[in-house]
This record gives structure tokens, sequence and C-alpha cells, in this order.
């Protein structure tokens, strides 16, 4: 129900209540009036008539007819024993005895009597009043008066009152309409502009015109709207923000309930895993699922290691609290595999510097065992000394090397390339290598097909005008270049550098070995060809007897594979391979092809 109809009804009904409460009152204050007047004026008529007959000495049926008649009352005359002797509307022989009524009863015994009731014989509320005559035999008159102007003057005030009540209540509506509509006005339009904001409409204004607690709910209401919607920007940033990074995070973040259902998860994550509805259809890692279920229960963090087909994961969970209870986890898997990766290659790059520093520290240790002989010539010690200088040399161009790899990794510094004479790289590899040629009766021979002039490509370094004069470029990789500066190397044809490959040959006495390799001139100094080329070498057996070589000994025939990895402008990588029954050994080879790194 509206509340125009609510205050209508309330009006109505507090009308009709005051005017009600004004008859009541009113009514009972005209009897009370009405009542006091009777009452004096049958106090003045019984007591004229109680004068008049004690003057005369007894009382006259004739004469309380015209007086009775005159006054318009009613007179009753009554024995003391309650026998109606005379009554001016009614036969005393047909009333029954009075005996017992009030107004009689108290003029026996006291001398006068009053009682207001309706007429059992009339039917008409009447007062009555009753005086005891002193005459013999004693008797009672009693005096009514008929109580009809009450009847009419309740009739008449009825009828004006109803008047004046139905226009005061037509009034009063009115009015009330007049007063709701004002009052409603304003209600239902703070009524509309909260339905505004409870759908998202915040910056819409009130405006009242009407009372002031009305303007103060209003203001109110504004007030409440302005911080909620500051509220809701503040959040709404705070959401952007939070989406923005979670979406470019390259780590995968995926939101789990106790139940390990899937609730949020971001763009790195849908890309890596795809979407479902569980952790399990996610990422059947048994590992990361026993995880998630025991930190779910001891609401502690951990992490574990994830491996997928392609990538290797490290998975960080942590619980999420809220009210003191865990009410889900979240999941953070950051990709570890180039760390891992890395971390091999750090221990790949650990053994191979090992590696390269024992080789010359080896031919150091022996050459200076050497150097202790007494009985060594002076052109041996010199020899042997040079030795020991170039391979310290080496060891400081590996350190050398080292640094110039931590440069190239800040790209501070280039490499640039120049080309190198063949010969120079052979003579310092034969000299590395006559030391151990020699404990184990190996003879060194170089067949070196190359023209006097032949070079490789190598880091820009120090020069070679001799053989004597080593330079840094032994320890280097072979470099190549392409074929527009394939004229600085021999005569440019790589024909002619096939069919001219310096060979290196080992020869052993009768109990040992002897077998031949190709060192790697001319094919490593072409990249051009950019296909990996493979070459196997083996020396032939000798003499009449296939399985025994020149020295009579046994022949121990051993197979080679070169490959040439070619890299323009950054140099060549060049691998020997020696094939064996049971397993392959491969050696990457920097300066050239020694039988100590075979």
């Amino acid at each position: 129900m509206k509340l125009k109809s609510q205050q209508a009804i309330v009006v109505s009904a507090l009308l009709l209540l005051l005017g009600l409460l004004a008859f009541i009152t009113a009514d009972q204050s005209f009897r009370y009036v009405s009542g006091l007047l009777n009452e004096e004026t049958l106090h003045k008529h019984s007591e004229f008539l109680k004068e008049t007959f004690e003057n005369e000495g007894s009382w006259d049926a004739r004469t309380l007819d015209r007086y009775a008649n005159a006054h318009q009352i009613r007179l009753t005359v009554i024995a003391a024993d309650g026998t109606v002797l005379y009554d001016s509307k009614e036969d005393p022989g047909t009333m029954d005895n009075h005996a017992y009524r009030k107004e009689v009863k108290e003029a026996l015994q006291t001398g006068s009597g009053d009682d207001s009731r309706q007429s059992a014989t009339v039917g008409v509320n009447t007062i009555y009043h009753a005086e005891r005559l002193p005459l013999s035999p004693p008797v009672v008159l009693r005096v009514g008066l008929e109580q009809q102007s009450v009847l009419v003057w309740r009739k008449v005030f009825a009828s004006r009152l109803s008047l004046i009540l139905v226009a005061a209540i037509i009034v009063s509506l009115a009015v009330s309409l007049l007063l709701m509509e004002r009052i409603s006005r304003p209600l239902q339009h703070i009524a509309e502009v909260a339905k505004s904001y409870g759908n998202g409409q915040l910056g819409r204004r009130i405006w009242i015109d009407g009372p002031d607690e009305i303007k103060m709910v209003g203001s109110t209401l504004q007030s409440m709207a302005e911080q909620l919607s500051t509220q809701m920007n503040r959040l709404e940033t705070d959401r952007s923000r939070f989406s923005t990074i979670l979406e470019t995070m390259a780590e995968a973040v995926i939101l789990v309930d106790t139940k390990k259902q899937v609730i949020l998860s971001n763009g790195e994550a849908t890309r890596r895993f795809g979407t479902g509805k569980t952790l399990m259809e996610l990422i059947p890692d048994s590992d990361l699922l026993t995880l998630c279920g025991d930190i779910l229960e001891s609401n502690e963090a951990g992490s574990c290691t994830v491996k997928t087909e392609k990538a290797i994961l490290q998975a960080s969970i942590a619980p999420i609290h809220m009210e003191g209870t865990v009410t889900g986890a979240v999941i953070t898997l950051s990709d570890i595999t180039n760390l891992k990766h890395l971390e091999q290659v750090r221990k790949d790059f650990v053994a191979n510097v090992s590696h390269e520093l024992k080789s010359p520290l080896t031919s150091i240790l022996g050459f200076s065992d050497i150097l202790t002989n007494k009985n060594l010539s002076e052109e041996e010690r010199i020899k042997f000394a040079a030795i020991v200088k170039t391979n310290s040399e080496r060891m400081m161009g590996i350190i050398q090397d080292l640094l110039t790899l931590a440069s190239l990794e800040r790209d501070e510094t280039t490499i640039p390339m120049q080309p190198c004479p063949v010969g120079i790289i052979i003579d310092e590899t034969l000299m590395a290598s006559s030391y151990k040629a020699q404990q184990k009766s190996i003879t060194l021979v170089v067949e070196n097909a190359c023209p006097p002039d032949a070079r490789v490509y190598c880091a820009k370094g120090a020069s070679y005008p001799s053989a004597s004069q080593s330079g840094d470029q032994r320890r280097l990789v072979f470099s190549g270049t392409d074929g527009r500066d394939a004229e600085g190397i021999g005569n440019g044809s790589d024909d002619f550098l096939r069919r001219r490959r310096p060979r290196l040959r080992h020869r052993k006495g009768r109990s040992g070995a002897n077998f031949r390799a190709f060192l790697p001139c001319g094919q490593s100094t072409f990249p051009f060809r950019r296909r990996n080329r493979a070459r196997s070498v083996h020396r032939p057996p000798c003499g009449d007897d296939p399985q025994r070589d020149d020295y009579g000994g046994k022949q121990a025939r051993r197979r080679f594979h070169l490959h040439v990895h070619p890299s323009p402008g950054r140099g060549d990588r060049n691998v020997a391979t020696e094939e064996r029954p049971d397993a392959q050994s491969s050696v990457q080879l920097r300066s050239g092809l020694t039988p100590s790194a075979i």
C-alpha cells in the first residue's frame, strides 16, 4: 500500500475517533448538566407540593392532575406498604408494588430519595425524587421527569456533529494529501536515484526540494554514492594493474581452491598448459599435485620441479588465507630451462678449460724435467726451453682468451681476422708434440704439399716472421673466409688444396703402432663450402705381410674422420673423430691436429 493511501486511512480514522470522542463527551456533559437541572426542578416541585399538602392535611387527586399537566411532570402517591395510591399517567390498580423502588425505600427511611432509570411502566428514562409526607397515614409523594430533552438534543447534536465531522475529514484528507505529495515526491526521487546507484550509475545527482529531514537523507545518500564511486574507481584501477601485471608476467600463475579447482590463470599459463577445470587436467604432474595437497593441509609454502615435454619449470606454491582459514593456493611456475642449460654449459666450460690448461701444463712439466738432465746439449736445452716458453705463452693465451670471452659477452670488443701462415702452425704443432713422440719412440713426418705462402684466416694478433717466432694464433680456432678472400690462400683453388693436403705421419718401432692423419689445413680454410666434410685416413699395410709394417711390427689400422663446421665471419670449428670398435672419441681442434690430442 502506498504512503498516500496509508496517510488517508490514518487521517480519516483519527478524525472519526475524535468525532466519536467529542460526541460521547458532549453527551455525557449534557446528561450531567441536564440531570442537575432536572433534579433541582424536581426538588422545587416536591417542596411546593409537600408544603401544600401539609397545610391542607390531605392530598387531592384533582389538584395533582392539574399540577402534573401544567408542569409536564409525573406525580405518584405511594402508601407505606408500597401500594400505589395515585399516578398521573397510569392506572394505580395495574401498577405493581413500589416498596422496593430505590427512591421510595430511601424516602421511607430518610425522608427523601432520588433515582434515575428507565421506567418499567412507560419505558422512558426518567428522573425520580420522592418525599415522605407527614400525613396520617404517612404516604410518599414521588415526582418524575422524563428526559425527552436529552434524546432530542442527542439527535440534533449528532446530526450536526456528523456534518461537521464529514467536512473536517474531507478538509483533513485534502491537506494531508498535499502534505504527503510534498513528502512523497522527493522520496520517490531518492528511490529512483538509489535504484540507479544499484545499477552502477553512481554519477547521478540528487536534487531535493522538501523538508530538511528529507534533504539530509538525500545528501547522505549522495555522499555515500561519491565514496562508493571513489572506492570502485580505486578497485578498478587496482584490478586493471593487477590484470596487466598478471598477463605480462613471464611466469605462469594459477589460482586453485581447496578442491584443486582452477579459479584463475594468466595468459602464460593458458599458453603453456591450455585450459582445464582442475589442476590435474591442466598439469598432470604427480609431484605438483602431491605438493599442492600437502600445502593446502599444512598451511606452509613449498616448491618443486615440473618437467614437461618442452621445458623444465620451477613451481612455487603458497597458501591463500581468508579470516584465518586456508581458502586456496597460488601456483607460480617459472621456466628454468635456460638456467639448466647454462648450468650444463658451465660444467662443460669448466671441463674444457681444465683440459686446455692441462695440456700445456703437461708439456711444461715434461720439458722442465728434461731440462734437469745434465747430458743435454746446448741446442737441445734451448729447444726444450723454447717449448716450455711456448706452452707458458699458450697458458697465458688461454687466460687471455677467457678475458676476451668475458669482453665479448659484454659487447666491449670484437675479434678482427687476418691470414696466418700454415707452415708456422705446423712447426708449432710438431714442436709441441715432439717430446711425447720421443718418449713413445714415435717419428713425426710431415708431408706438406701446400705452397710456402699458404695461409689460414685467424684472429688478428702477432705476426709470423719465422717458425721460431710463434704468435698467439696457435691457440685459436682455424678461421676461414668466403670466396672473395680466397685469392690470398695458396692460389685460390679448393681443388689445389684438396690435392695438396699436409699429412702428419706417426712412425713407431717394431712393437708399436704407426699411422698417419691429415692436418686440417686446406679444407678448414674454405668455409664457403657449406657442407661439412668428412675425411677418412689410414696407413695402408707395407711389405709382403699385410699385417706387418715396414719395421716388421704388428700394424694397427686406425681411422679418423675430420669435420669442419663453418661460421662466416667468426671462424670454423674442426672436429676429429676416431673410429673404434667399442666407442668413438671426438676431439675439437684449435691450432691443429696433434698426436697428443688424438
